[in-house]
């Protein structure tokens, strides 16, 4: 999934502006690669789909990261 990384809170990260739109946010439950340094920028997330305290929501455990961009739209 390529979107826009955001900082959700304390060590709390989200993609935003998911391309393709479905779905449009991604919720961030866990990350092996420190996303910390990408927050703002275009970003490629990889892993796997896990439950989250919303059952509507997409979350995701992410196990690899590329980055795409340096700016977001």
């Amino acid at each position: 999934m390529t979107g826009c990384l955001a900082k959700a809170g304390d060590g709390v990260f989200s993609l935003t502006n998911v391309e393709g739109g479905t779905p449009a946010t991604v919720a961030i439950a866990e990350s092996a690669p420190d996303l910390s340094g990408h927050v703002g920028h275009k970003v490629e997330i990889t892993g796997t789909t896990v439950a989250g305290a919303d059952p509507t929501a997409h979350t995701m455990k992410v196990t690899a990261m590329k980055h795409v961009d340096a700016a977001c739209p």
